[in-house]
């Protein structure tokens, strides 16, 4: 009965780390898309400060390059 009762408590312990695990990745996960969605935003934003002579082609391409990089940690 003891042997069961550990079998079973270490079970639990398992399903809680993997769940606690996968909750952490679902927020890591979120908090990518939201970093995703704010580069593209800036992205489209520089370009078209950039089309009306506002900023260089320089930072246009800065707020590319953070949207690259944030499209690769996503996915």
């Amino acid at each position: 009965m003891a042997a069961f009762d550990g079998a079973t408590l270490q079970a639990l312990r398992q399903t809680e780390a993997a769940l606690r695990a996968y909750s952490q990745e679902i927020d890591r996960e979120r908090s990518l898309a939201l970093a995703r969605d704010d580069a593209a935003r800036a992205s489209g934003q520089a370009g078209r400060l950039y089309r009306f002579g506002r900023i260089g082609f320089l930072d246009v391409l800065s707020a590319q390059a953070a949207l690259a990089d944030a499209e690769s940690a996503l996915a």
